[in-house]
């Protein structure tokens, strides 16, 4: 109950904290590097008489997944790369996004895909036979497709990981979420025992999920290591986004049968999408039932809804993806409360009534959406050529609710106010 002062605040605002690209070590050599554009690319041929050549460029070194240019500073590094100018093969049936997005419309819209359970004391097998004899049956029905995009976590602090390799032992100084992942990784890649590897923990200029995984302090270390000198790799903002851990690209078909009353008597939620488990090195367990649970996140809504019947479908993707801030939320909020807004279309109600109708009476998710009315004054209509969008979500047993104002002119949109407002249970540090 009381809020004491946060730790790294002093040093954050004062530019003193140390974050991974701010090490300096003796005898620390700046790295750029590219990666093949793509699994199983190969290099074809570079320009390296004319990266030598370029000032302040050390070395030349190539891995079999790319190649980096050594240098006395970073942007020696990067001019150098970009006098090597590296052509590769790409190998043929590389899906392009285009083919992915095709690949996740005919997945929703297909029979295949596993049952998911979202409550454990409904079968799977009965919610689906529940939700298909009462759409079977109903004289009113909404239907309605989704989609996301593959998105970058796009850090404020590019990618990076001083790394030096010795006999003794190795050293790596990274912004990591996940530090012992880092040990095991760069362990594994060099052939030393993981109590060899020392892993320093830096400040972390954003996370998000992309600092789980442990991909480039391992090639800083593999860099190290074919160097025989410390290494500082840095990430070019376009290599990060070419290389990103994605989140992943999802489709989503959602139905629902509508009673005499218009109240939702069943509904479904069919959801495709690459699996976060099977790509990221920071993973969790797959359940029994063979669905990735990350798919699901943002499923457990705070309305009185009957259960969905949920099936989840695997489709690859030519990319990694992993954990996005959010993870599944980020996609299935969408999905859900865009469908509720067609819901309440086809009932010719608000999206505001229509919620408050999902939301009984003294529940924590009703108190939640009359705070939003409240700060946001939803129930006055809003100034002449501006709109509102409301949503909720319930995730880690929190429920925000969030409305926001816009106006629209041609192509461009402008937002002029965001409301929020959520409960987030028994606060332990209120000022946090």
């Amino acid at each position: 109950g009381t809020s004491p002062p946060r730790l790294g605040v002093r040093e954050r605002v004062t530019g003193t904290a140390t974050y991974g690209i701010d090490v300096r070590r003796p005898g620390l050599v700046p790295a750029a590097l590219e990666l093949a554009p793509a699994p199983g690319a190969r290099l074809l041929g570079a320009d390296r008489d004319a990266a030598r050549r370029t000032r302040g460029v050390i070395d030349l070194i190539e891995l079999d997944e790319g190649i980096a240019v050594l240098a006395r500073d970073t942007w020696s590094a990067q001019q150098g790369l970009g006098a090597l100018a590296p052509r590769w093969d790409v190998p043929e049936g590389v899906p392009s996004l285009r083919a992915v997005r095709a690949r996740l419309r005919a997945a929703v819209h297909g029979p295949d895909g596993r049952l998911a359970a979202l409550d454990p004391s409904q079968p799977p097998a009965a919610a689906r036979e529940h939700a298909a004899a009462a759409l079977a049956r109903a004289t009113r029905r909404v239907v309605a497709d989704y989609e996301t995009p593959f998105a970058a976590h796009q850090t404020l602090e590019p990618q990076n990981a001083p790394a030096d390799v010795r006999a003794d032992g190795v050293d790596v100084w990274v912004p990591t979420q996940h530090q012992s992942l880092v040990r095991q990784a760069v362990a594994a890649a060099l052939g030393r025992p993981p109590a060899s590897v020392a892993v320093h923990t830096t400040a972390v200029g954003g996370g998000f999920g992309r600092r789980l995984e442990a991909d480039v302090p391992v090639l800083a270390a593999r860099l190290a290591a074919r160097a025989g000198r410390p290494v500082k790799l840095v990430w070019s903002r376009a290599q990060d986004l070419r290389h990103d851990y994605y989140r992943p690209a999802a489709a989503a078909r959602l139905q629902a049968a509508l009673d005499d009353s218009g109240a939702i008597a069943a509904w479904t939620i069919a959801v495709a999408g690459p699996s976060i488990l099977a790509s990221s090195g920071s993973t969790h367990e797959v359940g029994a039932d063979g669905v990735d649970f990350t798919s699901l996140m943002g499923l457990a809504l705070p309305y009185s809804l009957p259960r969905p019947s949920v099936r989840w479908t695997e489709v690859q993707a030519p990319v990694r993806v992993g954990w996005w801030r959010s993870v599944g939320s980020s996609s299935n909020v969408f999905f859900v409360e865009s469908f509720l807004d067609e819901v309440a279309a086809t009932l010719g109600t608000t999206p505001l009534h229509y919620r408050r109708r999902l939301l009984p009476a003294g529940s924590r998710g009703r108190a939640v959406l009359e705070a939003l009315v409240r700060i946001a004054a939803l129930e006055r209509e809003p100034p002449q050529g501006r709109t509102r969008g409301l949503a909720m979500v319930r995730m880690s047993d929190t429920i925000a609710a969030e409305a926001v104002e816009i106006s629209v002119d041609g192509d461009r949109v402008t937002v002029h106010d965001v409301y929020v407002a959520f409960d987030c249970g028994r606060a332990i540090d209120p000022s946090s």
